[in-house]
């Protein structure tokens, strides 16, 4: 019986080793067909977007985009999923650190205006597809813009102490982030428009106004 036990230790670790190599192959494919995605959306838009285009980018063959997303519409909502995360995580950060709500803000506008940097993909692919959905998918706009909702949410709660001192207006301080991320988007949007593009973004410069602007506009008189 002893002699059996070596091989039965052997045959398990050759089956973990096995499951998680196919685990790490699983994964990178879906990254691969995700990065692929966003290429393909955020050049073509979601309604002229094919998944013969993202199959061909991903170098993938069609029936390959199946065994990880359901339609194109899945593969499209796993990267708006990506998008609102990072922003969740970037605003936690923001709230996590010292300082006034004022220089939380500021923080958050750099953190988020070098996100785009990074990712002008995700930049495009917001900007094109939410008139569409506005008009095609109202369902799925009231799920993205609650997602938003509960973010301005965490950078509000930094808003309230400042009320509470009567430093700035008594307003929804929900709303009032919602306000300051839809100006982050605002300016990123005409950024990437302009000579040089985003890359061309000095980030803190904008974050600078975009903070100013906002801060003068709630403050108490």
């Amino acid at each position: 019986m002893a002699s059996h036990q070596p091989h039965t230790h052997t045959n398990g670790r050759s089956a973990a080793r096995t499951r998680e190599r196919r685990e790490r192959e699983h994964l990178e494919r879906r990254r691969e067909i995700l990065t692929a995605a966003r290429e393909v959306f955020a050049r073509r838009g979601y309604r002229d977007a094919t998944l013969d285009e993202i199959a061909e980018k991903a170098a993938y063959a069609k029936g390959t985009l199946y065994n990880y997303f359901r339609s194109k519409e899945d593969l499209f909502q796993h990267i708006i999923d990506i998008l609102l995360e990072d922003m969740r995580l970037v605003a936690v950060s923001v709230r996590k650190e010292r300082g006034t709500s004022r220089e939380k803000f500021h923080l958050f506008a750099c953190g988020m205006m070098d996100y785009y940097k990074a990712n002008e993909d995700f930049l495009r692919i917001a900007t094109m597809d939410m008139n569409r959905l506005q008009f095609e998918e109202e369902d799925r706009l009231r799920t993205i813009l609650l997602r938003i909702r509960k973010i301005a949410g965490i950078l509000g709660h930094t808003l309230e102490e400042d009320m509470h001192s009567r430093r700035v207006v008594t307003e929804n301080p929900i709303e009032l982030a919602q306000v300051f991320i839809a100006l982050i988007l605002n300016r990123s949007m005409r950024r990437s428009i302009e000579p040089g593009g985003l890359q061309a973004m000095n980030t803190r410069k904008d974050a600078d106004f975009l903070t100013r602007l906002f801060f003068d506009g709630i403050a108490r008189s």
